[in-house]
């Protein structure tokens, strides 16, 4: 499987190279049928003076365009932009990520408690109210289950393990690790057994369908 990723690899870049555009050591190039635009993961800064954004972890964002089967470039969005803000609703803070299409309420807890789509102007998510000992369920409520499969321990997983779900305990802190102007993104940390895990939440500039 190496060797067929590789030499597939190897051949794609090999003709992007024979038919990019001269004198540039830059280019974009989208391999879908389809035109396409949005926010994307750069592995350099692009050479154009479209707006640019650092990831939490170093990366670039920008936003790109680009034909069918065709080359492309980063430029700057002409739809609307991405924000970020918080509200006090009675003792708690409710975070707010927003672009053209949806608004994302979560409280500091890390539960999705709405999600908004407003060209529609219809909620799309509704809380599950507790029952069977389970607490209230939220749009992007974390699990984890109990796996005792019969034979291959390494990978199998039983049907009977949806028998013991258990919720995972609200977020023990959260964190604005990016504010735009491209994405917004808050990052929640959680106690799962010994350990604490990682969860962002993201929302991007987005021009179009095919973002």
């Amino acid at each position: 499987m190496a060797f067929i990723s590789d030499t597939a690899t190897a051949r794609i870049s090999d003709y992007l190279n024979a038919i990019r555009p001269k004198n540039e050591k830059y280019f974009l190039f989208n391999t879908l049928g389809w035109y396409r635009e949005g926010v994307t993961v750069l592995s350099t800064p692009p050479p154009s003076p479209a707006i640019i954004q650092r990831t939490w972890d170093g990366r670039t964002l920008a936003y790109v365009d680009a034909p069918a089967m065709s080359f492309g470039t980063a430029r700057d969005a002409v739809s609307g932009g991405v924000t970020l803000t918080i509200e006090n609703e009675g003792a708690q803070k409710i975070i707010i990520l927003e672009n053209e299409f949806l608004r994302c309420r979560i409280d500091t807890a890390g539960h999705v408690r709405s999600l908004i789509d407003l060209k529609a102007n219809r909620e799309c998510i509704r809380p599950v109210p507790a029952a069977d000992g389970l607490p209230i369920l939220y749009g992007n409520q974390l699990m984890i289950y109990e796996d005792l499969p019969f034979f291959w321990d390494a990978w199998d997983v039983m049907i009977y393990h949806l028998e013991k779900a258990r919720p995972v305990a609200d977020a023990l802190s959260f964190q604005v690790v990016e504010n735009g102007p491209l994405r917004v993104c808050v990052s929640f940390e959680y106690a799962i057994g010994q350990k604490k895990h990682s969860a962002a939440v993201c929302v991007s500039q987005c021009g179009c369908t095919f973002g």
